[in-house]
């Protein structure tokens, strides 16, 4: 196994046990969007804890802004552009995002999603492509391995990977709240893990 597979199978580790993660897990999700000046909130609690704030800049334009707890606090900011925009049936959008991380995490994220509306709930998914720069561990020493599990040099690394999401959205509260639930599966190379996505909406 080589340094890039051990150091991603690493930050994988640490987002179950410490939340931490490559590339921020949370991303707006399905192919409508909310709507010209409407505003949500999301607070998510799986795979890692997070809120993000949406706005709808026009019909079928939205931007946000995603803080997630995770070491280095990444904070990402996106956009969504929705191409089949229906309330009921099926729906096409994409996304993109940019993200940083303390000094020594930064990275970009791009990604078709899809969904299907019914009266109730939002089915949707996302197959989305990251891209991830990581500067290394400033508390190693000259040549010395990273301090955590003693496999990672410590030098700088760039790479990328897959990442897909299926999952639901329920509306409740008059519409005006949301629960969401689904799975979100990251592919590297020969290496593939999945984690469950929960969390709430809020409109405001």
């Amino acid at each position: 196994m080589n340094n890039e597979v051990k150091l991603f199978l690493f930050l994988m580790v640490l987002s179950i046990t410490q939340g931490c993660s490559v590339a921020p897990f949370t991303v707006p999700s399905g192919g409508t969007t909310l709507g010209k000046d409407n505003k949500v909130v999301r607070l998510n609690v799986l795979p890692t804890t997070a809120a993000s704030i949406g706005y709808g800049a026009s019909a079928n334009v939205d931007l946000g802004a995603t803080f997630e707890s995770q070491i280095g606090a990444p904070i990402a900011v996106w956009g969504k552009h929705s191409l089949l925009n229906q309330k009921a049936g099926l729906s096409v959008a994409y996304i993109a995002g940019a993200f940083g991380g303390g000094d020594n995490r930064k990275g970009f994220y791009i990604a078709p999603t899809f969904g299907y509306s019914s009266e109730k709930v939002e089915w949707y998914s996302i197959v989305r492509y990251n891209d991830v720069y990581w500067e290394g561990d400033e508390d190693a020493v000259d040549g010395e391995s990273i301090r955590y599990l003693d496999v990672f040099p410590l030098d700088r690394k760039e790479f990328s990977y897959w990442q897909i999401d299926f999952g639901g959205r329920s509306k409740v509260a008059e519409g005006r709240t949301s629960v969401e639930l689904g799975v979100t599966c990251v592919y590297y190379k020969d290496e593939y893990g999945c984690l469950p996505i929960a969390g709430l909406g809020f409109g405001i």
